[in-house]
């Protein structure tokens, strides 16, 4: 409690004495007299708090933060992987859509200020961060940084095509460790916790006004919970992005409607082991397709409809994936990056690779029973990581 408290008077510019500043033995301690000033500051303002830490009310209370209904309405919003602290802690009070949305807009101006990283150069702006902020409800279980960051870069957020690779996920990476500075998000062992560890249904109702409602924020999610959802996914109607969570799911065979503003597809670790033939029909700009850990032997032929805006592929750990989808692959002309790694590939003909000229990351790592490269992999002239 102690540094989260130094870090809210640091935002609040409240100034810190020396000896204010001394670590106490005990990180639970508080500072009684910067409680009184925390306090002070925040007592006749609208505020958003977000944060992921084991704390109650009161403990919020003797940190200097006004928590009790008065007649100016904050909001303290949990991100914690524990529910039963999720459900004790979340308190939500009646600001406007347009009050919501300033608050975290002005955190992420902040974040863009404090990171150095608002130049136009990189494209890394309040909305933006917002973006990849939002992004992050699309997974359930834990993501690889480097993974996520992949994402952020195939959907827009973060780089160009000009740009080095290396200085992309750098900025990804800085954004995310801001973001745990923040008790925004929580990272362990390279990886960015998922929404499994939390109660997804209770976050759902208690933020439904705030993203799903889409009142708020431009961009909009379909997250299928449940198997009784599956034929939702038909019903794709001004939606940009959809993760799909149910274990064993069956997709429809049809194709879904109305997919002209779907940019995100993930299925990660669903044990899904087939795709319909026309799946992918009405899916013409979806820029992000990740299957990650599933039982798919191939992909369908309609895969060639994402040609013109496929950037990323995810097939990493497809543990039934003998062979690489041609000659639907080789369609894919705008993809970038390509994982494979953790597949049984036994063989990469040699025109494996013709026809994906833009590819600038290719990970086959994990991939052990490949005991040779194809020459299409010279026509990758943008290639520029390759793991192996």
């Amino acid at each position: 409690m102690r540094s989260f408290q130094l870090q809210i008077a640091d935002k609040l510019g409240i100034p810190i004495l020396k000896d204010e500043e001394e670590e106490e033995e005990n990180e639970q301690a508080v500072d009684k007299a910067l409680s009184t000033k925390i306090h002070a500051r925040l007592k006749n303002c609208k505020f958003l708090l977000v944060h992921n830490g084991d704390w109650n009310l009161v403990d919020l209370w003797r940190m200097g933060i006004p928590n009790m209904r008065s007649s100016l309405y904050s909001i303290i919003l949990v991100s914690s992987p524990d529910a039963r602290i999720y459900h004790q802690l979340v308190k939500v009070d009646d600001l406007s859509d347009e009050e919501i949305h300033n608050l975290l807009h002005e955190e992420c101006l902040d974040i863009c200020d404090h990171l150095s990283i608002s130049s136009p150069s990189l494209h890394i702006t309040p909305d933006v961060v917002m973006d990849c902020i939002l992004y992050l409800l699309l997974f359930d279980i834990d993501i690889n940084i480097k993974i996520l960051v992949q994402y952020w870069y195939a959907e827009g957020f973060i780089g160009t095509p000009t740009m080095d690779l290396d200085a992309i996920f750098k900025c990804g990476q800085d954004l995310l460790e801001e973001l745990q500075h923040r008790h925004m998000v929580e990272l362990k062992n390279d990886e960015v916790l998922g929404n499994r560890r939390a109660d997804v249904s209770t976050r759902r109702k208690k933020l439904d006004k705030m993203i799903y409602s889409g009142t708020i924020f431009p961009r909009k999610f379909k997250i299928v919970i449940s198997s009784s959802d599956v034929f939702s996914i038909l019903d794709l109607d001004d939606i940009d992005r959809i993760s799909i969570w149910p274990v064993d799911l069956v997709l429809p065979s049809e194709s879904p409607t109305n997919c002209t503003k779907l940019s995100t597809i993930n299925t990660s670790w669903i044990r899904l082991k087939d795709i319909p033939e026309a799946f992918f029909q009405n899916m013409e700009n979806v820029r992000v397709l990740s299957f990650m850990g599933n039982d798919i032997t191939c992909l369908p032929s309609s895969i060639v409809h994402l040609r013109n805006n496929l950037k990323l592929l995810d097939l990493q750990d497809c543990s039934e994936l003998k062979s690489l989808p041609l000659p639907y692959l080789r369609e894919l002309g705008k993809l970038e990056v390509l994982d494979l790694s953790g597949t049984p590939l036994t063989d990469l003909p040699d025109n494996s690779f013709e026809g994906l000229q833009n590819l600038r990351l290719l990970n086959l790592s994990k991939c052990r029973n490949i005991v040779s490269l194809p020459p299409s992999l010279s026509c990758l002239l943008n290639l520029r990581t390759s793991f192996t």
